[in-house]
């Protein structure tokens, strides 16, 4: 329960102040006070979403991971990172992306290859308009740990700000009909941290063009 939760972590403060003399009252009441205001920052400043598509329940709503997705495009103002182990039937996303490449955004497509995966053809087909106007990746199978190894990850993160990480493909059928789930992160450390992730796995020849 919470209030016990809450009891054993008051119990485990003062027996710290306890083993403390040198922290007086005050010190401790102002430190209280300023871990406070910057808890009160953060949940002002991040925001954690529960992106479901799916039969809904008076729990978790439907929210498309179509419509999470677009959102997430058009939110980035410099840099936007896709990546899906799959990719195909979704010309909505590729118009959305051209939007975004047209008003100076640098569009990653982080995709898996037939050569080097599971897949009958390559997922960045599906995206063949933007070919020459955004960044094609993929992960060689010289840096795989052997054949069994697939690129499975789905993310979409625009600039440092928004982090879309769900199980949903860059397909028709996952975006719209499939039963998935996803965290639309907002804020916070994590979309700047996983933007950061795939700069350095591109720097360090992990992930290449």
């Amino acid at each position: 329960p919470c209030w016990a939760s809450r009891t054993r972590f008051l119990t485990e403060l003062v027996d710290a102040w306890a083993a403390d003399c040198d922290v007086s009252g005050a010190t401790l009441s102002g430190m209280l006070i300023g871990a406070g205001a910057v808890a009160d920052l953060l949940r002002a400043t991040q925001s954690t979403e529960i992106v479901w598509t799916g039969p809904s329940t008076s729990e978790i709503p439907v929210r498309m991971s179509r419509e999470v997705l677009l959102q997430v495009i058009a939110s980035a103002s410099s840099k936007l990172t896709l990546v899906s182990f799959a990719a195909y039937k979704v010309p909505e996303l590729t118009e959305a992306l051209l939007v975004a490449v047209g008003r100076g955004v640098s569009v990653r497509l982080v995709l898996e290859t037939a050569e080097s995966g599971k897949l009958t053809f390559d997922a960045a087909t599906a995206f063949k308009e933007l070919r020459g106007k955004a960044a094609f990746l993929s992960w060689p199978s010289t840096e795989r740990a052997g054949d069994r190894s697939t690129m499975h990850a789905k993310a979409a993160i625009a600039d440092d700000h928004t982090a879309l990480v769900t199980s949903a493909n860059l397909t028709g059928a996952a975006i719209d009909t499939n039963i998935e789930l996803g965290l639309l992160l907002r804020g916070g450390p994590v979309p700047a941290a996983l933007q950061r992730h795939f700069d350095l796995l591109i720097e360090q020849g992990v992930l290449e063009e």
